[in-house]
């Protein structure tokens, strides 16, 4: 590649490393390997998505806000575009909501029903955008604890939706659409006070929303030059070193210093 395009290997190197760091391709190592073009997802924008949120200042609530001014206009083009064989999708993952009424996997066929609906919007931007601020709340909307009377209402909303969509009735689609999002935003915050309060409550994946015990750090010196922290700036001072140390290996003894011969 480097012969191909004319320049110098360390020029190529950088430049592959920048596009597999925008998610264009892919590094495959061993033999026969190298890059691999990949086709880019919106899950590739959620990192940058969400360190922006957090710079910011957004809260977990004020992306649920987005969610559910964006979805339900969603709904609506999705009725308007829809085709037969995305309805038979989208009915399937009803089902599937339904079986997994009482079990863990209900939040993820809850996820993939509103991901479809985005899909039979026919608008990738309104889709990209949609898929993000999903995924930036997905941890937090899978620790919730749903009760099952709740669940089983979202299940009959779902089902609402979809007879909108099936009769191709985008006013009726939005408007449950807008319920079904504005409910949910409701669980969240009741269960998560800090939602609401707390700016900078998104953070980077695992965790979404900081809770109720911030970690603090002790003051002291910055980490020196190794990078390793020193026991001041962890609170625990270190001991201090022994200038006597035996070494039974060596020829002459000891190294350890003991009183003069002959003093008592």
């Amino acid at each position: 590649m480097a012969e191909e395009f004319g320049i110098d290997r360390a020029t190529l190197r950088e430049a592959l490393r920048l596009l597999e760091t925008q998610g264009v391709l892919r590094i495959k190592p061993g033999p026969g390997g190298g890059p691999v073009v990949r086709r880019p997802s919106s899950a590739d924008l959620t990192g940058p998505l969400t360190l922006l949120l957090q710079s910011l200042g957004s809260t977990l609530e004020e992306a649920l806000v987005a969610s559910e001014a964006l979805e339900p206009t969603a709904a609506a083009l999705a009725a308007r575009h829809a085709t037969h064989a995305q309805l038979a999708d989208l009915d399937r993952c009803l089902v599937r909501m339904e079986a997994a009424l009482d079990g863990p996997a209900f939040y993820g066929e809850n996820l993939a029903f509103h991901r479809l609906l985005g899909v039979m919007a026919a608008n990738s931007v309104l889709l990209v955008v949609l898929e993000a601020i999903k995924q930036v709340t997905a941890t937090i909307g899978r620790s919730i604890e749903v009760p099952r009377g709740v669940r089983a209402d979202l299940v009959q909303t779902c089902r609402e939706l979809r007879t909108a969509l099936h009769t191709g009735d985008s006013a009726q689609a939005t408007t449950v659409a807008s319920a079904m999002l504005a409910r949910w935003r409701a669980l969240i915050v009741e269960q998560y006070p800090l939602a609401r309060r707390c700016a900078g409550a998104l953070v980077r994946r695992r965790s979404l929303i900081r809770l109720r015990h911030p970690v603090r750090h002790a003051p002291g010196p910055p980490p020196g030059r190794s990078g390793r922290s020193t026991g001041a700036a962890c609170g625990t001072p270190r001991p201090p070193r022994s200038r006597a140390r035996a070494d039974p290996g060596r020829s002459g003894g000891s190294r350890c210093r003991g009183p003069p011969a002959g003093r008592a």
